[in-house]
Order: structure tokens, then C-alpha cells, then sequence
């Protein structure tokens, strides 16, 4: 009888209170948050970093509310964390869906320039201020990374292969721009320039 009346006390206290009682399910919930939000990270922080630090401050606040002894508060936001982690990867994947575009309407135009360039170097045509090796090893150079963006984009990587592609696409249109070539209609080697607006567009910011 005596027992009886110490575990109902003790039950009111946990209910009253809240503390030691929610600690198991909290200390769960709270691990299962962790290793979510673990598992989302290269998805999502690269493409939606905002979303990411919110994710983080989010978790952390967690941490603190359990170490306090605040077990319910935590149990509670813990449970929360998942659903904010699935709404975070829709808007990364929408952020991937985005630079990919980009990335096909870069990769549509990109070849055309960096071919133009090249020959015209050939033919002698140089920037102002540049020498004609000196305009090679550019073009050389910037062929090179186009390739290493493709061959990044093609490995699933991007958000890398635009930043590369879009710095290829910022250098080759000066090399052009200073050969005085508009690179939105782009003359076939040998052919005389025409006029026309930039070709690749601006990349959304990363």
C-alpha cells in the first residue's frame, strides 16, 4: 500500500512537472533529429545555406532545452525538426532544378564561344593589351575548365559545374568582347562578327 502511494506521487510529480519523466522519449527524439539532420546536409546546405543555419539554430536550441532539463520543450521541437528537414530538400531540389537549367542554357552556347574564340586567336585576333600567347594559354585554359565543368555537372556535382561554367562563360565573353565579337550570335571562324546581346545569361546566385 505504501509503494502505491509513493509511485502516485511520484506519477503527479512527473506530470505536474514534466521532468524526468520525458527524458527517455526526449533523449530519442533528439538523437532522431541528429542523425536526420546529419543525413540532409550535403542535399541541402549547399543549395539553400539560409535554410541550413535555420536547420542548425533550430537543433541547437534543442540541445540546450535537454541539457537544461526542459525535456518536454525539447521533445517537442525535436519532433518538429523532421518535417522541417523535408521542407528544406523540396527547396534545395527546386534550387538544383534551377542552376540545371542554367546550366543546359550555358552549355548551348558555351562550345559556339570558346571555338570562336580559339579561332580567331588563330587568325591573329587578339584582346587589346594581350599578346597572342598570351590570349592561347587564356583560351587553353578556359577550355580546360568548361571541360572540368562538364565532366563535374555529368558526376552530379551542380552546383560546382555552374560556378565553373559561369566563371568560363564571364572570361571568354571579355576574351570576345575585347576582339570586339558580341557573343549573342556568334560568326563562324572566318566569318565576319555580328552584333548581338551576351549569350550564356547571368547565373542565379549560389
Amino acid at each position: 500500500m505504501r509503494i502505491t502511494r509513493i509511485f502516485i506521487a511520484l506519477l503527479a510529480v512527473c506530470v505536474v512537472t514534466g521532468l524526468g519523466c520525458a527524458k527517455g522519449p526526449a533523449e530519442q527524439a533528439v538523437k532522431t533529429a541528429e542523425e536526420a539532420l546529419a543525413a540532409a546536409q550535403p542535399e541541402v546546405q549547399p543549395y539553400v545555406p539560409d535554410r541550413w543555419n535555420m536547420l542548425t539554430d533550430a537543433m541547437e536550441s534543442v540541445r540546450n532545452d535537454f541539457e537544461k532539463g526542459n525535456y518536454k520543450a525539447a521533445l517537442d521541437q525535436a519532433k518538429a525538426i523532421p518535417a522541417q528537414i523535408d521542407e528544406a530538400k523540396t527547396m534545395a531540389q527546386a534550387r538544383r532544378d534551377e542552376l540545371g537549367m542554367f546550366w543546359q542554357q550555358m552549355g548551348a552556347n558555351m562550345p559556339a564561344m570558346l571555338s570562336t574564340m580559339s579561332a580567331k586567336i588563330g587568325e591573329g585576333k587578339v584582346p587589346a593589351g594581350m599578346t597572342k600567347d598570351e590570349a592561347k594559354a587564356e583560351a587553353a585554359a578556359l577550355t580546360g575548365m568548361w571541360t572540368q565543368a562538364d565532366a563535374a555537372f555529368q558526376a552530379g556535382q551542380v552546383l560546382e559545374a555552374t560556378k565553373m561554367g559561369a566563371e568560363v562563360q564571364g572570361r571568354t565573353e571579355k576574351m570576345l568582347t575585347g576582339m570586339g565579337i558580341k557573343a549573342g550570335v556568334l560568326p563562324a571562324p572566318g566569318q565576319p562578327a555580328a552584333s548581338g546581346a551576351p549569350a550564356g545569361g547571368t547565373p542565379p546566385t549560389p
